[in-house]
This record gives structure tokens, C-alpha cells and sequence, in this order.
């Protein structure tokens, strides 16, 4: 499966970790142009390619795709790179670091006392 679309932070995410190459047209109007970064990123490690808006016309689109579906390797390399790329694990290492975080004091021992002085 080739996913078509753009590239918030979500799209990216949900990629990396079902392992679907994808070609990226990053929103020209995100906020600090993220998707432009979270697109190059996907494209860096071969997972993917990115078109930008500008040059995304249904022509340049057929002529990518007529390229891929004759390269049906190239979409499976792509699909394992874009989920070597990925976290799958992510969420589930974010709640144990800040469950650790908020376990420990500044300098990671034991129990803090929740602020009551001894």
C-alpha cells in the first residue's frame, strides 16, 4: 500500500509505525512549516518521497506512480525503511520516563515527599 497525503506530525507517526511508504505533499501554511521537516525526514531514510505543493500537479503525480508500481521492490524497501524509522514503542516510553520523572527527585532518588517538609 502507497499512502498519498500530507505530513503533519500524526500522519508521519501513524507511518513510521505500520510501515507504508508514502509520497508527502507537506502543507504549505503549517505553523513554522513543520510538515516540510516531518516530509524531508520520511524522505532522508527512504521511506518516502515528498512532492511540494508547488510541483504537485496530477501529471507529476502519474508519472511518480507509473514509476513505483513498476518498481514494486522499491515500494517494499520504502515501506521497510519509513518503519525502521519509526517509534512504535513511543507512548508507551513517554508514560514510563515521565512516571519515573514524577517518582524521583531532581537527582533520581527515590519517592519524592510530594512537597511536605521532614
Amino acid at each position: 500500500h502507497l499512502v498519498i497525503g500530507r505530513s503533519g506530525a500524526s500522519t508521519v507517526a501513524e507511518l513510521t509505525t505500520i510501515g507504508r511508504p508514502a509520497i508527502l505533499i507537506p502543507y504549505p501554511n503549517a505553523t513554522d512549516d513543520h510538515q516540510s521537516g516531518n516530509a524531508h525526514a520520511i524522505d532522508e531514510v527512504g521511506g518516502g518521497w515528498l512532492i511540494n505543493e508547488s510541483a504537485f500537479t496530477a501529471d507529476a503525480l502519474a508519472k511518480r506512480l507509473d514509476s513505483l508500481f513498476g518498481l514494486p521492490a522499491v515500494l517494499r524497501r520504502s515501506a521497510a525503511n519509513a518503519r525502521a524509522s519509526g517509534s512504535p514503542d513511543a507512548a508507551i516510553d513517554l508514560a514510563n520516563l515521565v512516571s519515573d520523572m514524577m517518582s524521583n527527585d531532581a537527582n533520581g532518588n527515590g519517592p519524592t515527599s510530594g512537597g511536605d517538609a521532614v
